[in-house]
């Protein structure tokens, strides 16, 4: 996992600006991690013991920046500070077990001896899937800093920051013991099926103009909103959102069959 974050850093500071077109700083994370992990194991025997462990670790660590700053001015059509995160973890952790034993040693004299042909005993199956996926935005910031004077002549001042991440995870194990047997008391069957999901999407947002006491901004644009109010130009805008989501499916399923004399657990 380590220490250090993937970062989308965009920033614009030091000497004035002065266009006649829109000024745009932008950055954005899509990290994307799709993992598929899975393990099966079947056995057919006497005396048989199964075990199938999965676990898969996802970890996305993302540091997210845009920023205006240190200048005396800023002066174009139109200006846009933002700073979007969109990564996604795609997550598939599968463990089938299957374990079959078909037949325990007659206590019949009359059957063959012991050694010939197929024995059960006992059939003992486990299943086990772990998955766990994480997302940290570290940082996810869009500003304007310590800027004198920020004029927008013919439309919008924005400062934009939202968190999109998305975590698709399934997790499933499945333990199947059979055993068929004729031997008194010697039958045991048993199936273990275990699934566990840890999903985490941890980070701030933060959308800001700051130390601009004395500045002046300005939005100039005089097209006008439409019938719901949206839309137009001269808006000053700040906006921080956090969209994140987190789909999960967790199944386990454990079954032992024994037909014969014995028991079942």
């Amino acid at each position: 996992q380590g220490t250090n974050a993937f970062a989308a850093t965009a920033s614009i500071s030091g000497q004035p600006i002065n266009a006649t077109g829109r000024v745009k700083v932008s950055a954005l994370s899509k990290a994307t991690i799709a993992a598929d992990i899975k393990n099966a194991v079947t056995t057919v025997g006497a005396e048989v013991t199964g075990v199938g462990a999965v676990v898969g670790l996802n970890f996305a660590r993302l540091a997210t920046s845009a920023t205006l700053s240190g200048m005396n001015s800023v002066t174009a059509s139109g200006v846009a500070v933002s700073a979007l995160s969109q990564s996604k973890i795609d997550a598939v952790v599968t463990a089938p077990v299957t374990s079959v034993a078909y037949r325990t040693p007659s206590t019949d004299p009359n059957a063959p001896p012991s050694g010939e042909g197929p024995k059960a005993g006992h059939t003992i199956s486990v299943g086990m899937s772990i998955a766990r996926n994480t997302i940290v935005d570290t940082a996810l910031v869009a500003g304007i800093d310590e800027v004198g004077t920020v004029t927008a002549t013919a439309g919008d001042v924005r400062v934009i920051a939202g968190s999109d991440a998305t975590i698709n995870a399934t997790a499933t194990a499945t333990a199947i013991a059979l055993l068929f047997s004729t031997e008194e008391n010697k039958n045991v069957g048993v199936a273990v099926g275990g699934a566990l999901g840890f999903n985490t999407i941890l980070g701030g947002v933060d959308a800001h103009i700051t130390n601009t006491r004395t500045a002046l901004i300005e939005a100039r644009g005089n097209a006008a909103p439409d019938a719901k109010g949206e839309g137009g130009q001269g808006n000053i805008t700040v906006s921080a959102t956090n969209t994140s989501s987190i789909t999960a499916k967790i199944e386990a399923a454990a079954a032992a069959v024994v037909v014969g004399k014995g028991a079942s657990q």
